[in-house]
C-alpha cells in the first residue's frame, strides 16, 4: 500500500503550502520546489531606483572644474504615512490569503505550482486604509535640486555619480544613486586629446624667419614663448604640465602641444615687396631656391610660358588675429 496512508493526492488537513515550505528548508531553498535560493522576505527594506541626467558644459568649466544644479524628477519617501502606504495612525496588516509570505501554491491538474498572492500582489502585507497623500504607495513623486560637484578634467562620456540622490528606498531602504553623464563643449582654440591639448599658433614670415617672442594662452594663464628662428610650417613645441588636469589624477596634468602656422602675406606694401625682391635675388645668388621658377610673367601671359596655362593659385585665409585673442580673452576669465 501507499506508505504515506491512503490514495493518491494529499490526505486529511495536510496543507500542501506547508510541505513545499517544509522541503524548501530540507534542501536550503535550492532543491527543485525552492528553484534558486531561500525566497526573500517581501517585507524586507527595498533600495530605491537610480536617475539619470545629464549636464553641458562649456571646455573651461570641464578643465577649472564648477558646481552645477540640477532639477531632478525623484520618488520621496510620504511624510505622512512615514513611507508605509497606511494612513496615520493605521498601518499594514499580515496578508490573510498568504499569510504574509506573497505567495500562493495553485493546483495545476496534478502538480502544485507557487504563484505571486493577487490579494497583497507579493508584499505579504495589505494596507485597508491607503494614505490619503500617496494613495497607499509610500511614496510621491517631487522636484528636487541637486547640487553636482564637477572635478577638474572631466570629459564627455564620463558619468558622475551622486551618492543616494535617486529616488527613496522602500519600506526604509536606502535612497538609490544619481549619475550625471557629462557633455563638453569643443573650444575653438583649445584642441583636447584626453588631457592633452594642441593649439595652432599663427606666425608672420619674418617671426618664423628671424625668431620672436610671443604671449601664448595656456590653461594656466599666459606665457612668452619664444619662437625658435628658422620655424617651419607645422614645426611645434611640448609645453608639459600645462594640459588638462588628469581626472582623479592627484594633481598631475597633460601637455600642451604648440603648432605653428606660418601665415604668408597676401598684401604688401611697395616696400615690403622692393625687400622682399632683393630677398629673392639673394637667395638665386646663394642658390637656395627650392621651386623651379617659370621664365613667364607676373601678369600671368601664358604666351611666355612654352604654351603651358597660367592657373592661379591665390586663396583667401582668415585673419587668426582675433581668433587668437579670443583663446587668450577666455583663459583670463578662467582665473577670474
Amino acid at each position: 500500500g501507499n506508505p504515506f496512508g491512503g490514495g493518491g493526492g494529499f490526505q486529511g488537513n495536510v496543507n500542501p503550502e506547508d510541505i513545499f515550505s517544509n522541503l524548501n528548508d530540507i534542501f536550503g531553498g535550492g532543491g527543485p520546489f525552492g528553484g534558486g535560493g531561500r525566497r526573500q522576505n517581501p517585507n524586507a527594506p527595498q533600495r530605491g531606483g537610480d536617475l539619470q541626467g545629464r549636464v553641458t558644459l562649456d571646455f573651461m568649466e570641464a578643465v577649472k572644474g564648477c558646481s552645477r544644479e540640477m532639477n531632478i524628477r525623484r520618488m520621496k519617501k510620504c511624510d505622512p504615512c512615514g513611507g508605509t502606504g497606511a494612513k496615520s495612525g493605521t498601518g499594514p496588516t499580515t496578508c490573510t490569503e498568504c499569510q504574509g509570505t506573497g505567495v500562493k501554491m495553485v493546483k495545476r491538474g496534478f502538480m502544485y505550482m507557487q504563484t505571486t498572492c493577487n490579494a497583497c500582489r507579493g508584499t505579504g502585507s495589505v494596507i485597508k486604509d491607503p494614505c490619503p497623500s500617496c494613495s497607499g504607495q509610500g511614496r510621491i513623486p517631487e522636484t528636487k535640486t541637486v547640487d553636482v560637484k564637477i572635478p577638474p578634467g572631466v570629459d564627455t562620456g564620463i558619468n558622475l555619480r551622486v551618492g543616494g540622490q535617486g529616488d527613496d528606498g522602500l519600506r526604509s531602504g536606502p535612497a538609490g544613486d544619481l549619475y550625471v553623464e557629462v557633455v563638453v563643449k569643443e573650444d575653438p582654440f583649445f584642441q583636447r586629446d584626453d588631457s592633452d591639448v594642441h593649439v595652432e599658433i599663427p606666425i608672420s614670415l619674418s617671426q618664423a624667419s628671424l625668431g620672436d617672442k610671443i604671449t601664448l594662452p595656456t590653461l594656466k594663464g599666459e606665457v612668452d614663448l619664444k619662437v625658435p628662428i628658422g620655424t617651419q610650417p607645422g614645426d611645434r613645441v611640448v609645453l608639459r604640465n600645462r594640459g588638462v588636469p588628469v581626472l582623479n589624477g592627484g594633481g598631475r596634468r597633460g601637455h600642451q602641444y604648440v603648432h605653428f602656422n606660418v601665415v604668408v602675406p597676401q598684401k604688401l606694401s611697395d616696400r615690403q615687396k622692393e625687400l622682399l625682391e632683393e630677398f629673392r635675388k639673394e637667395e638665386e645668388e646663394n642658390g637656395q631656391i627650392i621651386a623651379r621658377r617659370s621664365g613667364g610673367d607676373d601678369d600671368g601671359d601664358s604666351d611666355n610660358n612654352n604654351g603651358r596655362e597660367t592657373i592661379d593659385g591665390s586663396t583667401g585665409r582668415s585673419d587668426g588675429n582675433s581668433f587668437f585673442g579670443d583663446a587668450a580673452d577666455r583663459v583670463k576669465k578662467m582665473f577670474e
